[in-house]
């Protein structure tokens, strides 16, 4: 891409003057993954709120050292709004409303709450040093903001900005913002490459010594500086060149003051010599004073021999002394020990003393509890007495009990037989209701139909027994009439195939009847309207896997003259595997690929009624229907109807279907319809 290019173009001169040692990439996409790999980057940080593209990501980069965090990045941590956009590259925190100025068909898929991070907070977690920044998302501003503090360490910036005047809706989003911002921080704006909207640019920052021309990716000051630089590296040279020479001559000059201190080193050995002669008369002398020094210590060898026998002796002495002091301290002690025996004995013949006393009370104590225990002793006999008659009368009470439950048991028999009975007979009042009611329908179609038969001499269809019922077939004819539908998709024939074919039989004669001289001297080549009917001459693709019923059908629409109207295809079930699970479902899609092609390069208003197969194809068994035509013809509008919706399997079919929509971001609008067996209906692309 041209404009890509460029910009990569740029930043590719750019990082020969400002070599890469770490780049932090807020927003991820394969151009961008595609560049770091090209300039062989060894540390790249990416940061991208999109989980399934980290996840992506860390699969197919998973041989390199580089870092990823699903994180949304802001000025700061808090609660925010993060807006899903019909077009993925549009998410993001701001509001996508002011954006449809720049990009018309974008549409709110869904918004959602998330937790935002400043990225000086997260490159901090992780420890991380880069000096380049790419913000590949908006508001670029706000976070920069949130890096304020770590800007100082960058060379090179780039982001993608609105280049329009700063709008309160688009605040942190704009040029003039970044411009404003980055040059307190020493940065300067050196291009602006547009993007594929030319409201949109990527903007390159870098330091002071580039220029603001934007057309000019380094000023001549810094063209100056670096020839300035390479002329004192010359002249530092020159330098070298004449210290070498320098050197050469102080070399000479060293090798003439060696010789000479060679000359003088002999002359000091020869000194030397002399001195080792005076240093042994020395030794002579100093032989001599060991003599001496040598009787000295045998003298004080003696004296330390006297000096320890005294001690020796003073030892013992003390030792007796201690014996001594012994014995004294134990007499003390006996003495001591004594007199505390006698006092205990005084306090022994006290406490012998009150245990008399104590003991003469316990005797009178126990004599008057003699005298109660005979008195309990009597009313332990009137006690058993009472108990032996109250057992007897609980013996009475159990009977009487066993008795009650007979009867309780009796009653519950009685009660169940009685609520069965009423169960059996509300069953048969529902049943010849329902029967009832179904007849009073029946004979009222039968009556309609006779009416019709005698003013028209067709007979009517009959709307009970077969796939859809009376109500809905009103609802489908008036979808019909109001819409203009290019195309109706049935799966699963029956009373409907003949219904739409008659009602698009009606509307084409009620066209040719208003317009039969305009279609006479119309070019088909050129007439819009008579081409879309020439391409597609049969409006209704019906798929119908049961032989018996699409012979049936077949013969139905022939005998009512619309079978040119009608495509039926006999489709039999074959495996066919849904988001990871295997179902049993018509054989549509070379079908469907046909009117992928017919309708190429239009918007066609396409009806879609799912009405098979049968439930006991197997679970879920109408689920398919819907991804298989959104893998077709999901850019049109498709107006899908669901019958037996009063069944839960058709309602949890709904609920796949609904995760289907919002997995592809794709917008719908829906509605219950109410009827005899419950229909549902929902417009893709409204």
């Amino acid at each position: 891409m041209k404009v890509q290019s460029r910009l990569v173009d740029k930043l590719s001169i750019l990082k020969e003057i400002f070599p890469i040692n770490g780049v932090i990439q807020v927003g991820v996409s394969d151009s961008i993954t595609n560049r770091y790999i090209d300039w062989e980057v060894d540390k790249v940080f990416f940061v991208e709120a999109d989980g399934k593209v980290v996840g992506k990501l860390k699969q197919e980069l998973k041989h390199r050292n580089w870092l990823f965090s699903e994180s949304v990045v802001a000025q700061a941590e808090q609660e925010r709004s993060f807006y899903f956009a019909n077009n993925p590259k549009q998410n993001g925190l701001l509001k996508l409303d002011p954006l449809k100025k720049y990009w018309r068909n974008l549409k709110t898929a869904h918004i959602t709450s998330v937790k935002t991070v400043s990225l000086q907070e997260l490159v901090c977690n992780y420890d991380y040093k880069a000096n380049w920044l790419s913000i590949d998302c908006m508001p670029a501003v706000e976070v920069l903001k949130g890096y304020a503090d770590k800007l100082s360490e960058l060379d090179v910036i780039t982001i993608k900005a609105i280049l329009d005047a700063p709008e309160d809706d688009l605040l942190n989003s704009t040029q003039a913002e970044a411009d404003e911002f980055l040059s307190a921080y020493g940065f300067e704006n050196i291009s602006v490459e547009d993007d594929l909207n030319p409201h949109v640019g990527n903007l390159i920052y870098a330091r002071n010594n580039f220029s603001k021309d934007s057309g000019a990716l380094v000023s001549q000051d810094v063209f100056d500086t670096l020839e300035e630089k390479y002329n004192q590296l010359v002249e530092e040279n020159k330098l070298l060149i004449e210290a070498k020479q320098e050197l050469a001559t102080s070399l000479e000059v060293f090798k003439s003051d060696r010789f000479e201190k060679e000359q003088d080193s002999r002359n000091y050995l020869e000194q030397i010599s002399e001195l080792g002669n005076s240093q042994q008369a020395l030794a002579e002398e100093n032989s001599q004073q060991f003599k001496l020094i040598d009787e000295q210590k045998s003298k004080i060898s003696k004296l330390l021999e006297s000096e320890q026998r005294l001690q020796t002796e003073l030892q013992e002495t003390k030792a007796t002394l201690e014996v001594k002091v012994k014995e004294a301290s134990q007499l003390v002690d006996i003495e001591k020990s004594y007199l505390d025996s006698q006092k205990e004995i005084n306090s022994l013949n006290a406490k012998t003393n009150s245990l008399e006393e104590k003991i003469s009370s316990q005797r009178n104590h126990l004599a008057d509890i003699e005298a109660e225990s005979k008195r309990n002793q009597v009313l332990i006999s009137n006690y058993e007495n009472e108990i032996s008659t109250l057992k007897q009368q609980l013996e009475s009470s159990q009977k009487l009990s066993e008795q009650m439950t007979l009867q309780n048991e009796t009653l519950a028999q009685m009660a169940d037989k009685q609520q069965k009975l009423f169960s059996s007979l509300e069953s048969n009042m529902v049943a010849r209701f329902q029967t009832g009611l179904l007849n009073s329908v029946k004979q009222i179609e039968s009556y309609i139909g006779v009416q019709n038969y005698l003013e028209t001499g067709n007979l009517a269809m009959d709307y009970h027994g077969w796939p859809i019922s009376s109500d809905l077939a009103l609802f489908l004819l008036n979808k019909i009439e109001r819409n203009q539908y290019d195309l109706i998709i049935e799966f699963g024939s029956g009373t409907s195939t003949q219904l739409f074919a008659k009602a698009l039989k009606n509307q084409e004669q009620n066209k040719l009847g208003q317009n039969v001289s305009r279609l006479e001297s119309i070019d088909s080549s050129k007439d819009n309207l008579a081409a879309t009917y020439l391409d597609l001459p049969k409006k209704i693709v019906t798929f119908e896997h049961n032989k018996k019923y699409f012979d049936k059908t077949m013969a139905t629409l022939t005998e009512a003259g619309v079978d040119e109207l009608v495509d039926l295809v006999h489709a039999p079930l074959v495996d066919c595997r849904v988001n990871g699970e295997d179902f049993l479902y018509y054989s549509c899609e070379p079908m469907l690929q046909q009117l992928k092609h017919v309708f190429a390069g239009r918007v066609a208003k396409i009806l879609v009624l799912i009405d098979g197969p049968p439930a006991k194809t197997g679970p879920l068994a109408r689920l398919p229907g819907v991804p298989l035509m959104l893998n077709h013809l999901a850019n049109h509008q498709l107006d899908i109807v669901l019958d037996d919706y009063n069944r839960q399997e058709e309602k949890d079919i709904v609920t796949n279907w609904k995760k289907v929509f919002e997995d592809r971001f794709i917008s719908y609008e829906e509605e219950e319809v109410i009827c005899e067996k419950g229909a549902y209906f929902c417009r893709i692309n409204p």
